[in-house]
């Protein structure tokens, strides 16, 4: 390893540049003097001493009794358990003061957040479909789900979920523009209501209890599970929620339902 790489992780530990090159010089030199350390490093011989004490302070150097007096390295491995103790103590006793102060002061200020309702970006497939999981466990009452051909093919992989709800009597509805390429999806969906529509609209829209909501893009609008660089918002809101559910319902009147259809 080049010196300019030990100095550099040196500083990652705490140590300024003058510290490093008199650390990195006494374990190098061995025993040494101010004098011939300041030699070496090409530090200023008037900084060298105030150089030499913080090193003290910190543990990495040993000051010897002699006449002239003379320095000596820590061992690095002592110098690291040393560190990573002290840092883990640091820790601990600001987790406690985090935790007591701030973690009170953030749950009164969400609880006055949630009364007014609120909104979220969510970006990226995994992130709105692990959203779209928590969001259907709290499910009480209905799920309404607004989705393309793609999106439905990608619903499937949720089909046990929903079966189970569905069958702790929440109203699960699915509206999705059904086609040859995802009809095996939708008979995998066949428990629930499926209004077949023309959805030319790529964004896709859940719902839960007229309370919550996830309004997003897929992009790609594949059948990815795991990847895209979906875009959405997430809506603790319920007059939003409540609007949007009204649309979905009053579209779902003018169309034929199609879940009963599937053999």
């Amino acid at each position: 390893m080049v010196e300019s790489d030990i100095l550099s992780s040196l500083g990652d530990i705490g140590l300024t540049q003058y510290e490093a090159k008199v650390y990195s010089t006494l374990i190098t030199e061995g025993i040494s003097t101010a004098k011939n350390i300041s030699n070496i490093c090409g530090i200023p011989y008037g900084k060298i001493y105030e150089v030499i004490a913080s090193l003290t302070s910190k543990g990495f150097v040993f000051v010897l009794p002699t006449k002239p007096m003379k320095y000596q390295a820590v061992d690095p491995d002592k110098v690291i358990k040393l560190i990573k103790l002290n840092n883990t103590k640091k820790i601990e006793d600001a987790e406690k003061i985090i935790r007591k102060e701030l973690g009170q002061k953030f749950k009164k200020s969400k609880k006055f957040t949630e009364l007014h309702g609120t909104f979220w970006m969510l970006n990226g497939r995994m992130a709105i479909n692990k959203k779209m999981e928590e969001l259907f466990e709290k499910a009480k009452d209905h799920i309404y789900i607004l989705t393309s051909e793609n999106g439905l093919n990608r619903l499937k992989y949720y089909a046990e979920v929903l079966k189970k709800i569905h069958s702790n009597g929440i109203n699960v509805v699915i509206a999705s523009k059904i086609t040859k390429n995802n009809y095996e999806s939708a008979k995998y969906l066949k428990f629930c209501p499926i209004y077949n529509i023309n959805l030319d609209n790529p964004n896709h829209f859940i719902s839960i209890d007229g309370k919550e909501s996830i309004l997003f893009e897929p992009l790609p609008d594949d059948e990815d599970l795991r990847y895209g660089r979906d875009a959405g918002i997430w809506a603790q809101n319920t007059s939003f929620t409540q609007f949007i559910e009204n649309f979905f319902e009053m579209r779902n009147t003018q169309v034929q339902e199609f879940g009963k259809e599937i053999k």
